[in-house]
């Protein structure tokens, strides 16, 4: 398959190349943010629906886009996209994805240990003024800032999370 290659040499080149304006902002000032993961596992819709519900609860607009890897997981609330939303060169195809990876928002949030490279795609190309996830080596390129994720389940990291961003001002 030639997607793979052809994206992972698209993400390096985004991520060299991607001018937008990275700073962090004080979590009171932020009005939007961004939500991306993919949709392997019942436990990151939790995630992703708690913390949907933290940040609604602050006044916050919240955009989610998540990969449907499989079908059968369930039909989620939200934007989808899947490997036919990226044409034969890496490039984006469909309204939704698109109109995710050029929002400015103020934080985008990954709730994958390990992006796989469709979701790195997003990651690198997006406008967002700071990315966070999930600490682990090979994450320090796609992401400014990155949260320990010491034996913590997702529920338990969506809230250490949650708490940290609160804090920055």
């Amino acid at each position: 398959m030639i997607l793979k290659p052809w994206l992972n040499y698209r993400i390096r080149k985004a991520q060299k190349d991607n001018s937008a304006l990275r700073i962090s902002i004080g979590y009171k000032m932020a009005n939007s943010f961004g939500i991306v993961f993919c949709n392997d596992d019942q436990s990151k819709i939790e995630d992703a629906d708690k913390l949907i519900t933290l940040l609604k609860m602050d006044g916050k607009s919240v955009k989610i886009i998540a990969y449907e890897r499989k079908n059968g997981i369930r039909h989620l609330p939200y934007d989808t996209f899947n490997k036919e939303n990226f044409g034969f060169w890496g490039s984006f195809i469909g309204k939704p994805i698109i109109d995710f990876v050029n929002t400015h928002h103020d934080f985008l949030i990954c709730l994958d240990k390990q992006p796989n490279t469709l979701v790195r795609s997003i990651l690198a190309n997006s406008k967002a003024k700071c990315r966070i996830g999930r600490f682990e080596e090979n994450n320090q390129q796609t992401f400014e800032m990155l949260l320990e994720n010491k034996d913590k389940n997702g529920q338990e990291w969506v809230d250490s999370m949650y708490q940290y961003l609160k804090i920055i001002t």
